[in-house]
């Protein structure tokens, strides 16, 4: 922190919000206005936009069917994401007023989407992060003037889909639209007779030729480890075409793949690590809204879980490490987002880390308008009719499946992190929501205060994620205590 602070803070937080509909009507339930209190009574509210705010008049740009490991999270065209403009409002309303704007979806409908987002928000004056006009915007924190002082927002997304980062300008081109990018390499370790074996299969099969005339690498001083870009987009360019003993590795790049020699099996497996020019960009944005702040918050959205998993409860090593250096570099909060399902607490040094609060929203059922691609691949002929894509993904001889029958993917929490003059936290209350698995998909997906039932299984799963972290949550009221030290 710059200079002393007087005074309290209070800041609410929120998942993913996948707002697609109209959820006004709502004001009035004593379960939905519950939220509503939580919100408008802090002096700040975050939440994580994971959707393109148009009119629909933009054409989509879904990823393509690539049945290979480099699809950037999924083998099929995912839904796109459109939240139309007066959604925006509907959001102020209720008592959000910092947006991180940076995810996976960001490009769901081109660069054109993503202006229109950026247009949309200004035009309600809502400061947003992690979306920019180019690079440096995007990396740039956004500020909002609060009753306990100023907030400056840093975001960032580690799920990079393709051609979704922003670009710098140069002196002779403008830089492109787009989010800011945390770029994730990886790393296959294998021990050193399979390294041996996948090394001649290489030369074999001519996959040696093909890199050394095909795929171009930069010296490793660009801090890559050439590792494949995976959930996190291309990756680094680090590292040579053949061994790199000049840092005592031994490493193999099989195409896009890295290849690393380890002495014993029980450190085999898949790596992950962040591209070293992203993590020191959105380390020095942190450390600007540091120093011009009152209060700074850092907001991550990382599908990401251990060992190459996706959409899974546990957090991987890389986020963990990443988000205490957040908190090293100025940050009092850090926020995740992305697997679509609750992680664990960490309070460290004072400061909260949320490693991801799962979905605020997720209204994906009443999408109204589909690109051809989600049609196709679910065999729907008739692409007039979107709920007919969600009855194909969604259910099976009449049963639930996939997300529907994960209940985890329906839980969240609005965490509210109250802080005293001194930047430390000094209470953080969990509020257990539902979003309705099992209501009718015209209500499915819109955040309600969970019933005794689903509170205790929310807490106690929360409790059992955040153990390994040493935090432990009481209960009260219905609401979850973070204990602090």
């Amino acid at each position: 922190m710059s200079s002393p602070r007087n005074r309290s803070f209070t800041l609410a937080a929120t998942g993913d919000s996948i707002l697609t509909r109209s959820v006004v009507a709502r004001e009035g339930d004593p379960r939905f206005d519950a939220i509503l209190d939580r919100l408008r009574d802090a002096d700040a509210a975050l939440t994580n936009l994971e959707a393109v705010v148009t009119d629909g008049s933009s054409y989509a740009t879904p990823p393509q069917a690539i049945r290979d490991q480099y699809q950037y999270l999924a083998a099929f065209p995912g839904m796109v994401l459109r939240c139309p403009p007066a959604l925006l409002d509907e959001l102020t309303a209720m008592g959000i007023d910092l947006v991180s704007a940076a995810s996976n979806h960001s490009r769901d409908f081109g660069r054109r989407g993503m202006r229109s987002t950026m247009r949309e928000l200004e035009d309600r004056s809502i400061p947003y992060a992690g979306l920019g006009r180019d690079l440096p915007a995007a990396r740039a924190p956004a500020y909002e003037t609060t009753p306990g002082g100023r907030v400056g927002l840093v975001s960032a997304c580690a799920s990079v889909a393709p051609e979704s980062e922003a670009g710098p300008p140069s002196s002779l081109l403008p830089g492109r639209p787009g989010i800011s990018p945390l770029h994730v390499n990886w790393t296959y370790r294998v021990t050193d007779e399979r390294f041996d074996q996948i090394r001649e299969i290489g030369r074999a099969v001519g996959i040696d030729d093909v890199r050394d005339t095909w795929i171009e690498r930069r010296d490793s001083a660009d801090g890559g480890d050439g590792g494949s870009g995976g959930d996190g987009g291309s990756g680094g360019d680090g590292g040579d075409d053949g061994d790199d003993e000049d840092d005592g590795t031994d490493t193999y790049h099989c195409v896009h793949m890295a290849f690393e020699a380890v002495d014993d099996e029980r450190d085999e497996g898949i790596s992950h690590s962040l591209h070293p020019p992203d993590r020191e960009e959105v380390l020095a944005g942190v450390r600007e809204a540091n120093a011009t702040a009152d209060w700074t918050v850092l907001s991550l959205h990382a599908h990401q879980g251990p060992a190459g998993t996706r959409n899974v409860p546990e957090t991987p090593a890389m986020v963990e490490s990443f988000a205490r250096d957040c908190i090293d570099a100025g940050a009092d909060a850090v926020v995740g987002t992305g697997p679509h399902v609750l992680r664990g607490i960490e309070v460290y040094d004072g400061r909260p880390i949320f490693y991801s609060l799962g979905n605020f929203f997720c209204q994906f059922e009443t999408l109204d308008r589909l690109p051809a691609e989600t049609f196709d691949y679910f065999d729907v002929e008739d692409d007039r009719y979107p709920s007919r894509v969600f009855d194909a993904r969604y259910y099976e001889d009449g049963e639930p499946t996939g997300n529907l029958a994960y209940p985890e993917y329906w839980h969240t929490v609005v965490a509210t992190c109250e802080f005293g003059g001194d930047g430390r936290v000094e209470r953080i209350e969990l509020l257990p929501c539902s979003l309705g698995r099992t209501a009718a998909r015209p209500d499915r997906g819109t955040p309600i205060r969970a019933d005794e039932a689903e509170t205790e299984t929310i807490l106690d799963r929360l409790a059992e994620l955040s153990a390994p972290y040493g935090t432990t949550i009481d209960r009260e009221d219905g609401v979850g205590l973070v204990e602090l030290a």
